[in-house]
């Protein structure tokens, strides 16, 4: 396994951890600031980061 599938696969797992966490908070808390951080976060770790990492290793690894 290459390590970018290793960022990727670390990525997700924390980014559900993150949508989980978010979803708890909601029905918890009353301020609304922590959820919001955590779905930032769950957004950034489900789509930016494995995206990022996906193109690079596409177009650095000349389909080997």
């Amino acid at each position: 396994m290459s390590v970018v599938t290793i960022i990727g696969i670390v990525s997700i797992g924390l980014g559900f951890i993150c949508v989980l966490s978010a979803y708890y908070t909601f029905q918890r808390a009353k301020d609304r600031r922590v959820p919001l951080a955590l779905g930032i976060a769950a957004l950034v770790l489900l789509t930016i980061i494995p995206v990022t990492c996906a193109v690079f290793y596409a177009a650095t690894s000349h389909g080997y």
